[in-house]
């Protein structure tokens, strides 16, 4: 598995870096299967189009039964899984690096998944492209004039097609 040799590879010193986070995903358009492992990665907001409500993606999964999915180059050997998502059309998913949610405002108070979540709630749903401006737009003024901390990079995808 990819996500388990990128893993090793951290051991072996070839990125020149303690640890990362990956959120690896594979889409099959036909069934709108969504195949992902998330290495511990932030997890993505899933606007599901049918219910028109927002919510991260991990909330509709399984709970693993033993420890995994842990950010690349901190325990050799790590087991990773990967999951299923079936999307709708119309749906989105907005990855996000954690440069967004761990976004301060002047007086220091973070962002955090809760305030991401309320930010999310008022995203235009009808283009990827709008509702990943919209959120970076959001979240530069909740931070106000104190200085990003972070990188911030937000990707954004649209399930096309009939419902």
């Amino acid at each position: 598995m990819l996500i388990r040799d990128l893993n090793e590879s951290f051991f072996r010193d070839e990125h020149h870096v303690k640890f990362a986070t990956a959120f690896l995903g594979s889409f099959a358009s036909e069934s709108r299967d969504l195949l992902f492992t998330n290495a511990g990665h932030m997890h993505p907001l899933w606007y599901r189009a049918a219910a028109q409500e927002w919510s991260y993606l991990q909330d509709f999964m399984p709970e693993p039964e033993e420890i995994g999915d842990l950010p690349l180059g901190l325990i050799p050997g790590t087991e990773y899984h990967q999951t299923a998502a079936r999307l709708a059309a119309g749906d989105l998913l907005v990855l996000y690096t954690d440069g967004i949610n761990e976004a301060e405002d002047e007086d220091g108070n973070q962002l955090g998944l809760d305030g991401l979540l309320a930010i999310a709630r008022c995203l235009p749903a009808p283009s990827a492209t709008a509702a990943g401006e919209a959120l970076m737009a959001a979240v530069a003024r909740f931070r106000g004039n104190a200085s990003a901390k972070d990188d911030a990079t937000v990707i954004a995808l649209r399930c096309e097609g009939a419902a």
